[in-house]
């Protein structure tokens, strides 16, 4: 049997701004420590300096339930 995957939605900031809005990245993962930890290797891949990585349960949409979410500030390299 095929377990559900997890809705994680991103909150991506660089250099201090946020990159999208707040409902612009969501991926699915089995759980919210595979999510924190693939969203740090793929930034590290990509050449960015993770600052922090925090997880919460935010809105995605105001007047929405809260999602579990990613936090990610990042500095470009």
């Amino acid at each position: 049997m095929q377990k559900t995957k997890l809705g994680v939605a991103t909150r991506l900031l660089i250099d201090g701004r946020q990159i999208g809005d707040n409902a612009t990245f969501m991926d699915y993962y089995a759980s919210t420590e595979d999510a924190v930890a693939d969203t740090l290797i793929f930034y590290e891949a990509e050449g960015y300096t993770v600052d922090s990585l925090e997880f919460d349960s935010l809105p995605r949409w105001p007047g929405t339930e809260p999602v579990p979410t990613v936090i990610a500030r990042l500095r470009k390299n």
